[in-house]
């Protein structure tokens, strides 16, 4: 979603300068100790806080911690909500795109959940390559930590919400120009398709049609950026009760 969506604002640009995103999926109502029920794999959470992210910095493509940078982020109905970096989210952007000012891909989640997960890290409880011995078993903490992590933070019934920042800035005809898109879609709960759900599978739906239908020509390997047409997207998604709002300034 968020690489088509930024192919979009790029395509509108004659020069792109900067890309920011912020993807979040969070429970609609947050639960100590961590605000945060998942919907996909807790190892995969892991992973996308504990290895560095990929970013583009004053025209550098560099490393940074995940969980690092933490930035207070506003939406309707939702705030304050923090905002951090985590791997893998620029994707295949900076290929896309490596001539930008400034790439970065922060995650949305509710305040206080970097540092407390933060801690966990910095315990080494995260770590693949750290194993301890308990009374003559050899243990990896992560593994505890996961065994303990999932059944507690399990969504089960309850209603999650994705919310979603693109913001794509440049020049269009010699001026300063900023395409901006953001959504805030939430669990069906008449069909009982999950938020995360909605947003993600949705969207692959959405573009295997495409390619059925033509509005996709060609063949080959391509990243979403580069080849799903953004206005037919929006519109597509809009029909399936996912809104993304677009503004321009």
């Amino acid at each position: 979603m968020i690489n088509i969506l930024t192919g979009y604002g790029a395509s509108q640009l004659d020069r792109v300068h900067t890309i920011k995103l912020y993807v979040g999926g969070i429970p609609l109502r947050p639960e100590p100790p961590l605000g945060y029920n998942h919907v996909f794999s807790l190892e995969g959470l892991l992973d996308h806080y504990t290895d560095l992210s990929l970013i583009i910095r004053d025209g550098q493509k560099q490393q940074v911690p995940s969980l690092s940078e933490v930035e207070t982020i506003y939406f309707e109905r939702f705030g304050p909500l923090e905002a951090f970096h985590t791997s893998g989210g620029t994707s295949t952007l900076p290929r896309s795109y490596p001539h930008v000012k400034c790439l970065e891909y922060k995650t949305i989640r509710y305040p206080g959940h970097a540092e407390k997960f933060q801690l966990l890290v910095d315990l080494q409880f995260t770590r693949r390559d750290y194993e301890v011995e308990v009374d003559g078993v050899i243990v990896r903490p992560r593994d505890v930590l996961l065994k303990v992590l999932t059944p507690l933070l399990e969504l089960k019934e309850k209603d999650d919400v994705v919310l979603l920042r693109v913001i794509v800035s440049g020049e269009k005809d010699g001026k300063e120009r900023t395409y901006e898109y953001e959504m805030v879609t939430e669990k069906d709960r008449q069909k009982q398709v999950t938020a995360m759900a909605r947003s993600t599978a949705y969207t692959v739906s959405v573009v295997a049609q495409m390619i059925g239908d033509g509005t996709i020509q060609k063949r080959g390997a391509y990243p979403p950026e580069q080849i799903v047409p953004g206005d037919r997207y929006i519109e597509e998604m809009a029909r399936r009760g996912v809104v993304i709002r677009a503004t321009i300034h």
